[in-house]
């Protein structure tokens, strides 16, 4: 007989290694990030704890979001690279390389929202399966307007102020590199002379400040 200790778990997708947050407004941390496009094709796969949010009660979870990286979507890889500050507001309208990867540790705020499909079966029929995703432009930068009203977890803003940072994996997404995804070009109006910004590495991700990102 073998003793199974309780998990917290609360369904199905929970034993998949990420949980059912329930839709609310989250303080999360990016806990994972694989770039590697071995399990999905067209998209980023990161892992987010929830720290804070509208839904106390959902503090310690881990949410799975799938980021496609295709033209077509990529006003969705912008934003969420703009709340972790790989990128700047100043680099918008132009074709970067960006290290996802470099997301690891970084703090945001994401808004998850209730999702539903359909899943056939062995029998051909089909299931509705009941989850949550983040809204598609549902990441947003510490500090910004955007992000006002949202609790926010002490303990995580310590590690922006200087606090004990958070090591990152080796390979940070299993492939043995860390390779860049492309991102296609530009959300907003081009800048006609952006000015120079650091590279992600360079660029540690700084405690909220009140910076006018409103039109992001």
């Amino acid at each position: 007989m073998v003793h199974l200790a309780g998990s917290g778990s609360v369904g199905e997708k929970d034993l998949e290694g990420f949980q059912i947050v329930a839709p609310g407004r989250y303080h999360a941390i990016v806990q994972a990030v694989d770039d590697s496009f071995q399990t999905s094709a067209s998209s980023l796969i990161v892992d987010f704890q929830i720290l804070a949010g509208t839904n106390a009660c959902e503090k310690g979870k881990t949410h799975r979001e799938y980021i496609a990286v295709s033209e077509s979507a990529v006003k969705r890889p912008v934003k969420f690279a703009l709340a972790v500050d790989l990128i700047t507001p100043a680099q918008l309208g132009q074709d970067l390389d960006v290290d996802f990867v470099a997301a690891f540790g970084r703090q945001l705020v994401i808004d998850i929202e209730a999702h539903s499909y359909e899943k056939e079966k062995d029998d051909g029929s089909k299931q509705t399966i009941e989850t949550s995703r983040i809204a598609f432009l549902g990441f947003h930068r510490l500090g910004s307007a955007d992000a006002e009203g949202v609790p926010l977890d002490p303990a995580g803003l310590q590690l922006l102020s200087g606090g004990a940072a958070a090591t990152p994996p080796a390979a940070g997404n299993g492939s043995g590199a860390a390779p860049v995804a492309q991102v296609a070009a530009a959300v907003a109006q081009p800048v006609a002379q952006p000015a120079p910004a650091p590279t992600p590495q360079q660029a540690p991700q700084q405690a909220p400040a009140a910076n006018d990102w409103s039109n992001i």
